[in-house]
């Protein structure tokens, strides 16, 4: 571990070689997670997620206080061993039940084999002992070959899914990846969704989790091959931040939040020499394929000793659920992304087969480090945990459990409207509370109903009846899981407690404050996060629902079983179409993508201001366009020179020239608040009003320019 780290090192400083850094950053870390999972008795995949997390944690609280430049990068790698070597933890509880259960096994063994010789029938027993096992090897063989033709199938499928993806590869103006893409493609990945759960329900080894992987990383990486230049806004503020990290060491002035996914992003480009834009983009995707699926299947096998077969059906199944929070890397989706792995790692402790936290705080701490609202859901969620522990182990009569119990459930529902108003003020942004209004509540209770879809397309109606109904549908079917296995469900009373808990805060958020400094349609968009993540809560008992209707599966007839089958691949289908923007009869999206006009705009303003101090007003996508480019290239005191929908006055100028009209009085106004004489204003082709709007801004422009043949048009005024 020494040379390799010395190496690594070295190499960071002087020889800066890209093969170097690949064969030993991927030596580095594979001895690190192998050296962890043999302390914590854990798989090594989950081992490997815990080191990223020190990693992720330990950058952001040096960051936080100096910065990542190549030295302090150079500590981390020589701290890292050090730390893991000292954090030790194990499951001996259940390695000494599975020793004794191993000995009682060969005892029972021992004792039928001795009485069999005493049998006068010995010879018969031999021969039926040979025949049965040729039977068995025969038939293991043919049902082996079964699930090798079923995969060849599957995996053919999946190349031609991913070749449809980069075949319709856009680089124009789209509000869905599923306007270039044929329909053909959902009746492939229905197949190839139906062959890998035949798959899951046959297999009885553990490397069909590699098929479920790719099939993940299939389902969440739509967006990163449709749209090759970027999806979203927020990825690209993100990475011209790790760009400036990068660059500089740090970004000023520090946010105190995200500095767990910039740190780990920064790091692992450091060490592996590869482009930070590219780990940013893979990031969140190739983390939800990896380490979702195994976590999943681990811990429903250690926690219910669960079938291989029936807990890799159950990672499968988790697919039903819409992913749409997994598709793009941001700091919000990767600490989603750990904080519903740290549900499904806590089922082993809260059924008493694991025995050490160690593994949930350093989940929850990396939690904390990335993003603080799913850091605060993990952290009451750990908490709670280790309270409900130590009160049945306390001498405190019932009444006192009970009480404490209460008051912290108490503090804990009010925990995120406190945190909010704090940050508000600290930030001075404008969030205002006020009593609730009957109208809110009575609108709230109404929509509270099941939602049927009738288009006359029962394939559409059928996805968006889910989708419209999808938290309802949720609930209810967790309500009819808790009532039937009333007497199981009780090492689920945590989940209760934190989705009880996380739905408080939600509808007191919902009910009592409104986030002014957003733009309208953003409003609820902090409200609407933490009910999310109080639905998250309930996945684990859905699944364990899932997981004892399939045992009961198991012995009905065919007919049924296949009817389940293909319900389980529409509902996958579905779910997938949902998860990313959708064009249809039902929704559309109101964002398109980053297109090359976007880009070829942004370089031109840049050119002809020559220099010149300037404001841009133009949507989102351009401004990303802009920030891509040029990352925070310009700041008027606190305003940045491209309107950012969030928190830019020059947003709203951009408004009123779109929704009003182009008037060089709402340009001179932005012009002048921020003491600038020359300004641009950008329209894009599929604005609503394009053609209205750009006879209108003729008139009142100096002067104007073409890109692409007409795709935008840039309006450039001169005071």
């Amino acid at each position: 571990m020494f040379i390799i780290t010395t190496i690594l090192i070295l190499n960071l400083f002087f020889f800066q070689s890209a093969a170097i850094s690949a064969v030993f950053g991927a030596f580095y870390f594979f001895i690190l997670s192998k050296k962890f999972s043999k302390n914590l008795r854990i798989d090594l995949i989950y081992s490997f997620l815990l080191v990223l997390s020190i990693v992720s944690f330990l950058g952001a609280a040096v960051y936080y206080f100096y910065e990542l430049n190549n030295f302090v990068i150079a500590i981390i790698l020589i701290i890292l061993p050090i730390t893991i070597l000292f954090l030790r933890g194990g499951d001996s509880r259940r390695s000494n039940l599975v020793n004794r259960q191993w000995d009682c096994n060969n005892r029972f063994f021992r004792s039928v084999m001795r009485l069999l010789h005493r049998i006068s029938f010995a010879t018969l027993t031999r021969l039926l002992a040979k025949t049965t096992l040729f039977c068995s090897q025969r038939q293991r063989k043919k049902q082996q070959k079964y699930i090798w033709i079923l995969t060849f199938l599957y995996l053919t499928f999946a190349f031609i899914l991913f070749k449809y993806l980069f075949i319709f590869q856009a680089t124009s103006a789209i509000r869905s990846p599923w306007q270039v893409v044929p329909n053909e493609f959902f009746i492939c990945y229905f197949l190839a969704t139906l062959i890998l759960l035949i798959i899951c329900w046959k297999s009885k080894t553990k490397k069909t989790l590699f098929l479920i992987s790719a099939h993940f990383f299939l389902s969440a990486s739509v967006a990163l091959i449709i749209y090759p230049i970027g999806y979203g806004f927020d990825q690209f503020i993100h990475q011209a931040t790790e760009k400036v990290i990068i660059e500089r060491g740090a970004i000023y002035p520090k946010p105190l939040y995200y500095l767990g996914q910039y740190s780990l992003i920064v790091i692992l480009s450091k060490i592996f020499s590869v482009s930070y834009i590219w780990i940013d983009k893979l990031l969140v995707p190739i983390m939800f394929a990896i380490f979702l699926p195994v976590v999943i299947y681990s811990s429903f096998r250690k926690a219910f000793n669960s079938d291989k077969n029936l807990s890799l059906i159950l990672a499968l199944i988790f697919l039903i659920l819409p992913f749409s929070s997994f598709i793009v890397s941001t700091p919000q989706n990767l600490a989603n992304l750990f904080l519903l792995i740290i549900i499904f790692v806590s089922l082993p402790y809260l059924t008493g087969t694991a025995e050490s936290l160690l593994p949930l705080i350093i989940l929850c701490l990396a939690i904390l480090a990335i993003h603080p609202i799913s850091g605060i859901a993990a952290l009451i969620f750990l908490l709670l945990i280790f309270l409900s522990k130590r009160l049945r182990k306390s001498r405190l009569n019932l009444r006192a459990r009970k009480a404490v119990l209460v008051l912290f459930l108490t503090a804990s529902s009010i925990i995120f409207p406190t945190i909010f108003l704090i940050n508000s003020k600290l930030a001075n942004l404008t969030v205002k509370m006020s009593l609730i209004e009957t109208e809110k509540i009575f609108e709230f209770l109404y929509k509270l109903k099941f939602y049927f879809v009738n288009n006359f397309n029962p394939i559409f109606d059928f996805a968006y009846f889910y989708k419209f109904n999808f938290y309802l549908l949720i609930f209810f079917t967790v309500i009819i899981i808790a009532l039937a296995y009333s007497k199981k469900i009780k090492f689920f009373s945590a989940y209760f407690f934190a989705f009880s808990v996380l739905l408080l805060n939600f509808l007191i958020l919902k009910f009592l404050f409104s986030f002014e400094f957003l733009i309208d349609y953003e409003k609820s968009n902090y409200t609407e996060r933490v009910g999310w993540l109080a639905f998250c809560f309930l996945i684990p008992i859905l699944l364990f629902g899932i997981g004892q209707f399939c045992e009961k599966l198991k012995s009905q007839r065919i007919l049924l079983k296949a009817f389940f089958l293909i319900f389980v691949c529409s509902l996958i289908t579905a779910s997938f179409y949902l998860s990313y923007p959708r064009a249809d009869d039902y929704e559309t999206s109101r964002s398109f993508n980053i297109t090359i006009s976007d880009i070829a705009a942004a370089r031109w303003i840049e050119n002809d201001a020559n220099g010149k101090n300037f404001i841009v007003l133009a949507n989102q996508q351009v401004s990303a366009a802009a920030i891509r480019e040029f990352g925070f290239k310009k700041y008027y005191r606190d305003q940045f020179y491209y309107p950012i929908p969030t928190s830019s006055r020059l947003y709203q100028y951009y408004l009123q020239m779109v929704n009003d009209a182009p008037k060089k009085e709402y340009m001179a106004e932005a012009a002048q608040s921020i003491s600038v004489e020359l300004g641009y204003f950008v329209i894009n082709k599929y604005w609503w009003r394009f053609h209205e709007i750009v006879e209108q801004a003729k008139q009142t422009a100096d002067s104007y320019k073409i890109i692409n043949s007409g795709e935008i048009i840039i309006f450039k005024y001169d005071y």
